[in-house]
C-alpha cells in the first residue's frame, strides 16, 4: 500500500521500492572547497531565497574555510553526516533533510507523516534509518528517497547500527528489536517485568559485539547481537537520561538520574567504579584512549579515567539547560558548549586548557563532524544548523597556556572580532 507521502508501509512483505524523488530544485553539485561562481548556492540566495530554508546565510573569515548556518521555521535534529559527508538532519516539519556541507545549502528533502526528534542513523550501504512519532521505523536512499516504512511500535530514541549492519531499535513498551539491513525481523527482545519502565535511549553495541540497553528505570541489559539471549541484566542506581558508552576494553558506562556515572564490566555486568558529577547527565559521555569527558546539567564539564573513574581535570562551562554531548576532535581539541554565553569552546582534550571560543547567533547545541574531522555541525538556537571549521581555526588561534583565555571570536554585522582585533568581513557578493 502506498501513501501520499510515498512510502511503502510493509508487514513482514517485500515489495519493489518506491522510485525515487527528484532532488531538490535547490540542490546543486557540491564546489569544491573554496569555489566561488556558479556552483556556489549562497550567492544566489542573495538574490532569491531557498524554497525549503527561511535564511540561509554564509560567513567568511579572511584565510580560513568558510563557516555557514542554515535557518528554518521550526526546530532542526541534532544533526548526523553521511560517508558522502551530507549533513542529515530531520525537522518539526516532518521532512528529513540532506544539506551539502560545503555551502548549507539543501540536496534533498524527504517528507514523513510524523514528528522528528532524532537524526538518521547510517548503515554500512549509506541507507539512513530513522524513528518518528508515529510508531514507524524510516528507511532511506542514501540519496534522501524513501525505500521502506515499517510498523516497529514507538520509539524515542535513534536508531544503532552495528559493524554487521544490522539495525536495532529500542521502544517506549520494553522490546528492542533487530533489523537486517532491509528492515526484516531478525529477532525481538521484551523486558520483563510489567511495571517496568521502557527504553528511551538507543541501544550501544560493545567491542565484541555485546548490545548494552538501558530501561528509563536504570537497568542495564546485555544482549546477544545475534540472538537476542541476554547475557546478564543489572541495576547500578537510579534510573537514567541519556545512554551509555562502551569502551575498547569491555567496559560500559551509564549516568544515572542522580548525577553518578557507574562503570560495569560488560562481560558480567559487576559493578567496577561509580563516580558522582556535578549533576545528571542530559547526553551520553564521550571515551577516547583510556578517559572519559562527561558534561552534566550542572555545567562542570570532566574528564576521568576509565581505569578507575579518577578525575584528570574539571572545566566550567555556563548554562543548566543541556542537550549537548563533548564532541572529540582533531588535533587534541574537546568541543565544548557555553549556552550561558551562546559560544562553542574549544579546549586541550588532555589538559582542560581553553585553546579558543566562537560566539554563535544562538545557543550551542548538539553536534556532530565530518568524516574528515574538519568541519564541526551543530545545532544553533532551535531553529538552526551551523558549519564551524575546525582545523583552521586551531591553527590560526594560539593555545593561550594553562592560565589564559583564549581569544575570544565574534560575528558582527559588517566584522569579525578576534580578541581586541577586528576583521573586516568579506561580501557575500
Amino acid at each position: 500500500m502506498i501513501f501520499p507521502s510515498g512510502w511503502a508501509i510493509l508487514k513482514g512483505v517485500k515489495i519493489q521500492p518506491v522510485p525515487p524523488p527528484q532532488l531538490h530544485p535547490s540542490a546543486t553539485p557540491a564546489a569544491p572547497t573554496g569555489a566561488t561562481g556558479p556552483l556556489d548556492a549562497f550567492q544566489r540566495t542573495d538574490q532569491t531565497s531557498l524554497p525549503d530554508l527561511a535564511r540561509a546565510a554564509r560567513l567568511f573569515r579572511p584565510g580560513t574555510e568558510q563557516l555557514w548556518t542554515s535557518q528554518r521555521d521550526g526546530y532542526f535534529t541534532p544533526p548526523s553526516t553521511a560517508p558522502d559527508g551530507t549533513v542529515l538532519a530531520g525537522h518539526s516539519d516532518r521532512h528529513f533533510y540532506g544539506i551539502d556541507p560545503q555551502t548549507g545549502a539543501t540536496r534533498w528533502t524527504c517528507p514523513t507523516d510524523s514528528l522528528l526528534e532524532t537524526p538518521p542513523a547510517v548503515g554500512r550501504d549509506g541507507r539512513l534509518y530513522a524513528t518518528g512519532r508515529d510508531r514507524f521505523l524510516y528507511i532511506l536512499a542514501p540519496t534522501g528517497a524513501p525505500l521502506r516504512r515499517i510498523e516497529i511500535g514507538l520509539s524515542t530514541a535513534r536508531p544503532t547500527v552495528d559493524a554487521e549492519g544490522r539495525v536495532f531499535v529500542a521502544t517506549v513498551a520494553g522490546q528492542v528489536k533487530a533489523l537486517d539491513p532491509e528492515g526484516e525481523l531478525i529477532w525481538e527482545f521484551q523486558q520483563p517485568g510489567r511495571h517496568e519502565r521502557g527504553y528511551g535511549v538507543s541501544p550501544v553495541p560493545g567491542p565484541d559485539g555485546t548490545l548494552f540497553c538501558v530501561s528509563e528505570g536504570g537497568i542495564v541489559t546485555a544482549l546477544d547481537p545475534v540472538s537476542g539471549q541476554s547475557r546478564w541484566s543489572n541495576k547500578p542506581g537510579f534510573g537514567v537520561t541519556c545512554a551509555g558508552v562502551a569502551s575498547p576494553d569491555g567496559h560500559f558506562l551509564v549516568p544515572g538520574e542522580d548525577g553518578t556515572l557507574h562503570c560495569l564490566d560488560g562481560a558480567t555486568g559487576a559493578k567496577a567504579w561509580s563516580v558522582m558529577l556535578d549533576g545528571p547527565l542530559s547526553c551520553s559521555p564521550v571515551l577516547s584512549e583510556g578517559r572519559v569527558w562527561a558534561l552534566p546539567l550542572g555545567g562542570q564539564l570532566t574528564c576521568l579515567r576509565t581505569s578507575d573513574g579518577g578525575v584528570e581535570w574539571t572545566a566550567e562551562m555556563g548554562g543548566t539547560i543541556r542537550e549537548d554531548s563533548p564532541v572529540l576532535g582533531p588535533e587534541g581539541l574537546l568541543f565544548a558548549n557555553d549556552e550561558e554565553k551562546s559560544d562553542l569552546v574549544a579546549l586541550d582534550a588532555s589538559t582542560g586548557h581553553e585553546r579558543w571560543r566562537l560566539h554563535l547567533e544562538g545557543t550551542p547545541g548538539p553536534g556532530t563532524l565530518s568524516p574528515d574531522g574538519s568541519v564541526l555541525y551543530l545545532k544553533v538556537g532551535s531553529k538552526g544548523l551551523a558549519a564551524v571549521p575546525t582545523r583552521t581555526l586551531a591553527q590560526r588561534v594560539q593555545d593561550p597556556g594553562p592560565s589564559t583565555r583564549g581569544p575570544e571570536i565574534r560575528q558582527g554585522e559588517s566584522h569579525v572580532e578576534i580578541g581586541g582585533g577586528r576583521l573586516p568581513r568579506r561580501s557575500r557578493g
